[in-house]
């Protein structure tokens, strides 16, 4: 019982022994060798292996069958094309009606995206074809511009590459072994560098309400002003940049707000600068008096003895800086001091004067800048 149970199981073996010879020899049996000359569109049946272009007369694929309804091939284990008699000597067979290639290479361009601001110089480019070809790229923005292979025969190319601050306005490039060839234009800016602010007036002591900033930056969005205090309150104001004015690559802006309600209080107030890539810098100054009030002439009493007068100013200001003067009638007319300090609200300055008509302007300033002027005719 026992030898025949051992009998039939080797049977059963051997079966299977040649059912697998029998399969081999058909898998085998079912490969071929396909020849296609150069420019010849190779029809794959399968969507994920892509189509292809035949880059030479004589190149070869191997294949396991040809679907002629939809003219197409299933690609063969290249194992078995090799064990195909005559395989070495390139013999091969010629299945469906392959076209040649006329249509150019379609470029998808998945990143730098058109149109985009970029903070960064080095960027991704990822570039896909629908068949194999060389990729190139020219950026016109470059000092020099040339074509630079980016791939050769390939279906795509995803490489970080450097570009250039400001407009970079590219080309793509695709050509296909037949030498049909595709372009795509892409244009994106490129701004890496943040806004740098250099100078901000006033920096101490008092202010009426005149800000000026000074900033460095090639392209610039937005400038505000924020100011004011906890007790009355904060306020922002945007600042034009039609008010600005260039020198060089530095920005010199002025802008006056109304700080009435602040007036005899301290405030803190910052500029704060972006750019079209949205980046930012932002300075602040503290606690600075609030004086918007002008300074007030009172009297001018001058007393003429000879060529001298005696001027004498009652003038009401708590936060006087200077009283100036000029006498347009002088040959060489310029501002002098009166006085830089008051006594019990008096400025007192003694003045020659050559004989004649004068025409004379005297203007008061306080600390924050605020002024009052008059105007004198005096006969000597």
């Amino acid at each position: 019982m026992k030898a025949k149970k051992k009998m039939f199981i080797s049977a059963i073996f051997l079966a299977l022994a040649v059912l697998v010879i029998v399969l081999q020899a058909t898998f085998t049996s079912a490969v071929f060798n396909a020849c296609f000359s150069i420019g010849e569109h190779i029809n794959f049946c399968n969507p994920n292996t892509p189509d292809r272009t035949a880059p030479y007369t004589g190149y070869t694929i191997c294949m396991s069958s040809y679907n002629s309804s939809g003219n197409c091939y299933n690609q063969g284990s290249i194992n078995g094309c090799n064990n195909l008699p005559g395989a070495s000597s390139q013999q091969c067979q010629s299945q469906g009606n392959t076209t040649i290639d006329q249509e150019p290479p379609i470029i998808n361009i998945i990143s730098p995206i058109e149109g985009t601001i970029n903070k960064q110089k080095s960027l991704v480019m990822n570039i896909t074809l629908n068949e194999k070809a060389d990729i190139f790229y020219i950026n016109y923005n470059d000092r020099s511009p040339r074509w630079i292979r980016l791939c050769k025969s390939c279906l795509n190319y995803g490489r970080p590459r450097s570009f250039s601050e400001g407009n970079n306005n590219i080309t793509i490039k695709a050509v296909d072994v037949i030498g049909n060839t595709a372009e795509k234009n892409l244009g994106f800016f490129v701004d890496t560098k943040k806004p740098r602010i250099n100078k901000l007036e006033p920096r101490s002591g008092f202010v009426s309400g005149l800000f000026s900033l000074q900033f460095s930056e090639l392209n610039p969005r937005n400038i505000t002003l924020k100011y004011g205090n906890n007790l009355t309150g904060w306020r922002i104001q945007l600042v034009s940049l039609d008010s600005c004015i260039l020198d060089s690559t530095k920005y010199n802006c002025e802008t006056l707000v109304n700080l009435e309600d602040y007036n005899n209080q301290e405030i803190d107030y910052l500029f704060n600068v972006s750019d079209i890539a949205m980046q930012s810098e932002e300075k602040k100054v503290k606690k600075l008096k609030v004086d918007t009030s002008d300074p007030i002439i009172n009297s001018v009493v001058y007393s003429p003895v000879g060529t001298r007068i005696e001027f004498v100013l009652n003038i009401t200001e708590v936060n006087f800086d200077e009283a100036l003067y000029i006498d347009n009638s002088a040959s060489n007319s310029r501002w002098i001091t009166l006085c830089s300090s008051l006594k019990a609200g008096i400025c007192k300055k003694s003045l020659t004067l050559k004989p004649g008509n004068h025409s004379i302007d005297i203007q008061v300033f306080d600390d924050a800048g605020n002024s009052v002027a008059t105007h004198l005719d005096i006969n000597i």
